[in-house]
């Protein structure tokens, strides 16, 4: 049982946080691990998503992208668009759920799975915006709605995930997972656009043509 002065302290930094709220910067001058325990612990997952998008893409130096553009969420100087999701594993089930995924968008993706029974270890994969649409062919699902409700609407937004260890999980660490932090950065701000050609992943030419998206 907690004790009075323990649920006071626990108050008192309950407070401290609401009159953060409005800082989108909040925290930024954190670790990697701190930043990502302190949203875990403190934040709703409401809020803690795009806290840590708007972390990740503060320390690659790379501009965010207001929502209403639906161009994902941050933009290099090469003008590749990037998304980023974000799961903490599950303790029912040990899965990791990336929701949100909005397949008409041309964006690559940088994906966080971060396991709090491993000191919040993170792994982060990096996959083009074909290889989501492959892997949405193998492990996607619909976020919202009844399949039959969704067969109607042209723009459903997919999930994809895993349970910790299978086959999946596996398969992703050998195909997509980066070594670090610092390469999910480096990868942020130096990326050119991509395309896959006979299955392998292809840097194209920097002709005016290929940097439209």
């Amino acid at each position: 049982m907690e004790t009075l002065k323990e649920l006071l302290e626990r108050g008192r930094i309950k407070r401290e946080i609401q009159k953060q709220s409005g800082n989108k910067s909040a925290w930024f001058d954190y670790s990697p691990i701190n930043f990502y325990i302190k949203m875990h612990l403190d934040l709703p997952s409401q809020s803690y998503g795009s806290r840590i998008q708007n972390y990740v893409c503060a320390k690659a130096g790379v501009d965010t992208v207001p929502g209403k553009e639906d161009r994902g969420d941050c933009v290099n100087a090469y003008n590749v668009y990037h998304e980023l999701k974000v799961s903490y594993k599950s303790y029912k089930d040990c899965s990791y759920n990336f929701l949100q995924i909005r397949l008409w968008q041309d964006v690559d993706y940088l994906v966080l799975g971060i396991d709090p029974d491993d000191d919040y270890k993170t792994s982060y994969y990096y996959l083009t915006h074909e290889q989501v649409i492959e892997e949405d062919s193998l492990i996607g699902h619909n976020c919202h709605g009844t399949k039959e409700a969704n067969k109607s609407n042209n723009k459903p937004t997919r999930k994809l995930g895993f349970v910790e260890n299978s086959f999946t999980h596996r398969r992703w660490i050998k195909q997509y997972k980066l070594a670090s932090f610092e390469e999910a950065l480096s990868i942020l701000k130096n990326s050119k656009r991509k395309i896959i050609i006979n299955g392998k992943l292809t840097r194209r030419k920097t002709f005016p043509f290929f940097e439209q998206r």
